[in-house]
């Protein structure tokens, strides 16, 4: 009898597990293709990106800068601020300033890793009530150690999600195929601020 408790967290496990949102597999760029197609391929992938996915786009001048992919031309990508109370305007940046974007997917990958540490929480609190507890107040006592795990692994989450997991490349050039501003003596902005009703689809 004891046995056949344990069976009843498996659905529960699996429906834990299906709440997750779904892994999208990076899609590597092929070997040594040749400069010109491969450059134009990855924009092209940076120009079908969905409206505020989040990027995070390395310039020459200014750094790196996490915002929401709000559009892309063939000469300039522009994104929003990452977060939407944010008073700083959205961003223009000149396709030949673009040293590389990546797709970070952090909300994504910091959901998963909290619905990670709650069904590993929920699963274990669940099986362990059922040594002294009746089947029903085991599934009680799981639910609500999923819901414990889930608020105890948002702190850890959200900084493994932003600074451990660098996300997927889908836009890379050199220096040299790049914009001649880069070996500026004066460094300018790596984004241009715009108004939203400026930027292009």
């Amino acid at each position: 009898m004891a046995g056949m408790k344990h069976f009843i967290w498996i659905p529960i496990a699996l429906t834990l597990f299906a709440m997750l949102p779904a892994t999208v597999s990076a899609q590597a760029l092929p070997e040594n293709p040749e400069p010109g197609k491969a450059a134009q391929a990855g924009w092209n992938r940076v120009r079908f990106l969905a409206r505020d996915d989040e990027i995070v786009v390395d310039a020459f001048r200014g750094g790196t800068i996490r915002c929401r992919f709000n559009g892309a031309t063939q000469d300039f990508l522009f994104c929003n601020p990452e977060y939407a109370y944010s008073s700083e305007q959205g961003y223009r940046f000149d396709r030949a300033d673009v040293l590389n974007v990546r797709v970070s997917h952090e909300t994504r990958n910091r959901r998963i890793l909290i619905g990670l540490g709650a069904a590993a929480g929920g699963v274990f609190l669940g099986v362990r009530s059922l040594k002294t507890l009746d089947t029903g107040t085991s599934v009680f006592f799981g639910f609500l150690g999923a819901g414990v795990s889930g608020l105890m692994a948002w702190p850890v989450a959200a900084p493994v999600a932003h600074f451990l997991i660098p996300g997927e490349s889908i836009f890379k050039q050199g220096p040299t195929d790049a914009s001649p501003h880069a070996q500026s003596s004066q460094p300018q902005p790596a984004a241009s601020p715009v108004q939203p009703s400026r930027l292009a689809p």
